[in-house]
């Protein structure tokens, strides 16, 4: 079995749809006097669709081209690709983490801040701000006024 980006992309889906659908198990199943569907079915669905589209893509047949290879990164030709990929992992935990206490939107608008610096790089500072607030103001309008959706509001308390 040749390792192309596909195969490699299906495993990554097959083991977090896996993980993800095991993980819902542990949902608390009193929330269902609120809730008629129950807070674990819209998860088991991701779950299921994870697991899904992860086989598929295994066990989908191709032949290995230069264009299809699984990537390998080398340190000394991918540094930035390696650092850029890092930085988004670091920030994705710090998201994490002050999510809850800081609230989702500030969190959000340093959150998206900061993928833009990772993205665009310091030359376009102002574009990269003015991208992170403005999604972080669109979705918080979107999920918490339109749709209902409780976010954390942290120590923004309105």
């Amino acid at each position: 079995m040749a390792l192309t980006k596909n195969k490699v992309t299906g495993l990554v889906a097959l083991i977090v749809g896996v993980i993800y659908f095991f993980s819902t198990m542990s949902l608390p199943a009193d929330l269902a006097q609120t809730d008629p569907v129950g807070p674990r079915a819209f998860p088991y669905i991701i779950g299921v669709c994870l697991i899904l589209v992860g086989l598929l893509l295994v066990f989908k047949k191709e032949q290995l081209t230069e264009k299809n290879r699984a990537v390998v990164f080398v340190w000394a030709t991918d540094k930035e690709t390696i650092l850029k990929i890092a930085y988004t992992c670091v920030a994705g935990l710090i998201f994490g983490v002050i999510l809850e206490p800081v609230g989702y939107l500030i969190s959000t608008a340093l959150f998206m801040t900061a993928m833009m610096f990772i993205t665009y790089g310091k030359g376009r500072a102002i574009f990269n701000v003015v991208i992170g607030l403005v999604f972080a103001i669109t979705t918080y309008v979107a999920f918490f006024e339109l749709l209902e959706v409780s976010l954390p509001r942290g120590i923004l308390a309105f």
